[in-house]
């Protein structure tokens, strides 16, 4: 219909759905399982998308649209700094552009599934259902009783040959645990994408023993520029490193790392903070209720900048093969 989507986890509390439906100025609500119970209070006019019956009453003709790569496509709400949860409103161009150097980087094609773990209201979930449907694969979600069931994601995985995953380290450790205790079909995976917190030095050797064909590969980013702003395959360990980088070679965005107090570029080996680069047309964020763009995080001039700007993500790196060293501030991550 040429309009922006909002997920909203039912499991969050009642405040906060309430707040994240004001703030995002939603218009209508498209509800399956636990969202309509969830939602209950919020007066607007909704689609209950379980309700087989009454969604067979509707049109399946294509509806007229003209959607223009800078309007938005989906708001993602991140962990605020003032307490509240932080909307930033993506468009279409750099999401296209993410996805499309996916599909080509990882070869995802027709025969292609994934599994999503990962909550909607995370942006990991958007590389797995834009991929799908860009590379004519197949998306395929856990019952809605076994969400957090490693074993019946082993089970969904064997059903509908799964040949993609991607979520954070935390979800796939999840995973190894019951390939461990139990037989399965250790051919099916091919790639194995992880992201958004800290990946063990021993996850790629556990994640290759258990699925021998698969393909390792780390990426990260902040929400406020992409689904992901770098990648990086992983082969051998490099017996120096302290975790697993999550960049290093060419990709659609640029990074580099500067000194806090200066802001000047660091020298390899020492740590400063992350800085993404970005072109503004391709990004077009904004934040709801906020002055735009945030003074100090977004279009910072960079020495690397040539005439667009950067984001400040706030985490620590010291060289070009980028490697999490924590945060430049007091924020923390409680189980991702």
């Amino acid at each position: 219909a040429g309009g922006a989507y909002v997920p909203i986890d039912p499991g969050y509390p009642a405040s906060r759905i309430s707040y994240m439906a004001g703030d995002a100025r939603l218009s209508a609500l498209l509800t399956w399982g636990q969202g309509a119970v969830a939602t209950a209070d919020l007066k607007l006019p909704r689609i209950a998308l379980d309700e087989w019956r009454v969604l067979a009453e509707y049109s399946v003709k294509p509806l007229a649209h003209n959607v223009r790569a800078d309007a938005f496509a989906y708001a993602i709400y991140t962990s605020g700094s003032t307490g509240q949860p932080k909307c930033v409103l993506l468009n279409h161009r750099g999401r296209i552009n993410n996805i499309e150097d996916y599909c080509r980087r990882l070869e995802l094609g027709e025969t292609d599934r994934v599994l999503c773990v990962s909550s909607l209201s995370f942006d990991i979930s958007v590389c797995n259902i834009f991929c799908m449907f860009r590379s004519g694969g197949c998306v395929i979600f856990p019952s809605l009783d076994r969400l957090n069931d490693p074993d019946h994601w082993l089970d969904v995985m064997q059903e509908r040959s799964v040949t993609f995953w991607h979520s954070a380290p935390a979800l796939m450790d999840a995973l190894l645990e019951v390939t461990s205790e139990r037989r399965y079909d250790r051919n099916s995976l091919r790639v194995a994408l992880l992201g958004g917190d800290w990946i063990p030095l021993s996850q790629p050797k556990r994640a290759r023993a258990a699925f021998p064909r698969l393909r390792f590969v780390t990426a990260g980013g902040a929400t406020e520029l992409s689904i992901d702003s770098t990648f990086y395959p992983v082969d051998e360990i490099d017996p120096a490193w302290r975790s697993i980088p999550v960049w290093a070679g060419r990709w659609p965005t640029k990074a580099h790392w500067s000194s806090m107090r200066t802001w000047r570029s660091c020298h390899r080996g020492y740590p400063g903070e992350l800085h993404l680069g970005w072109c503004w047309d391709g990004c077009r964020l904004h934040e709801t209720g906020q002055p735009f763009p945030p003074r100090n995080s977004f279009h910072i001039r960079g020495p690397r900048d040539r005439g667009n700007g950067s984001t400040r993500t706030g985490d620590l790196a010291r060289d070009g093969n980028l490697e999490y060293l924590g945060r430049a501030d007091d924020q923390v991550k409680i189980r991702g």
